[in-house]
């Protein structure tokens, strides 16, 4: 049950974390 939950909302948040990463790595290069 915990290990399900842990599942379904951490990749989520993942995502999100990795694309606001190379948004603000790809802005930086291309300053």
């Amino acid at each position: 049950m915990k290990q399900h939950n842990f599942c379904g909302s951490k990749p989520y948040g993942l995502l999100h974390q990795i694309k606001l990463l190379i948004l603000l790595n790809d802005s930086l290069i291309w300053k």
